[in-house]
């Protein structure tokens, strides 16, 4: 299918900028050999299967207004950069459904749903001066990959709605759970404790206190004292062992 066929469908946002990515990657190719082309339009490019773009047909012919650069149209020979004239002139009305224009319009405010970045690439190729065109389109094939990925949903889209819970035989049998009892035993089990120990200090302090031998005093026993006049009390001898 030609271009310009192509370009007269309607075709979501994600396919037009894989188309995109593919023109600036088969003029890449072309310029890579070390050859340019001499009439790139839409009606001399042709879209295969994944959108790849042969270029084969605008490697002969006369320039076309619209998608010709200004120094093509002046008389000067062909060269990469007014390829890349060209090549942006087909990826603007490819992203804003409509030819550039002469002079072109800014493609942020034809498509302003666009990133900045990949809109000021494509117009960078529009530039008047050959000098201040990129020399190739890598960057804006990368920028057309990239948007691919970036409004590519990673999830089906899912409703407003909050799915109710599930709502299993074996829920629905299982009882609600009871409250603890674990204070009240813990509780039960602090008074046992303290009531045991107070019973153990009461029979404490009611023992007798308990007197060691050597704590104990000797009390001194005093001599019977003798009647005045009376004999001496007898002395028993000892036994000598």
């Amino acid at each position: 299918m030609k271009l310009d066929v192509w370009l007269r469908q309607d075709h979501p946002l994600g396919d037009r900028l894989r188309l995109v990515e593919r023109l600036s990657q088969a003029l890449n190719t072309v310029h890579d050999r070390g050859e340019v082309l001499t009439a790139l339009a839409p009606a001399r490019v042709e879209v295969g299967n994944d959108l790849q773009c042969d270029l084969s047909a605008a490697a002969h012919g006369s320039p076309e207004p619209g998608y010709a650069a200004p120094e093509r149209l002046e008389g000067r020979p062909p060269a990469p950069e007014a390829d890349i004239y060209s090549a942006g002139a087909i990826a603007w009305e490819v992203l804003a459904g409509r030819p550039c224009g002469e002079p072109p319009a800014l493609l942020s405010e034809a498509a302003p749903d666009l990133p900045s970045g990949l809109a000021n690439a494509v117009q960078g190729c529009l530039e008047r001066s050959p000098q201040w065109r990129p020399k190739d389109l890598t960057y804006l094939a990368q920028l057309a990959a990239a948007q691919q990925k970036a409004g590519r949903p990673e999830t089906a889209p899912t409703s407003g709605r909050v799915a109710p819970p599930s709502r299993s035989p074996r829920a629905a049998r299982t009882p609600p759970p009871r409250p603890s009892r674990s204070p009240w035993v813990l509780a039960i089990a602090a008074v046992l404790v303290i009531g045991a120990a107070a019973g153990s200090l009461w029979w404490f302090w009611r023992q007798p206190a308990d007197v060691s031998p050597r704590a104990a005093v000797r009390t001194p026993v005093k001599p019977t004292p003798t009647p005045a006049g009376g004999p001496s009390p007898a002395v028993t001898p000892q036994a000598r062992p």
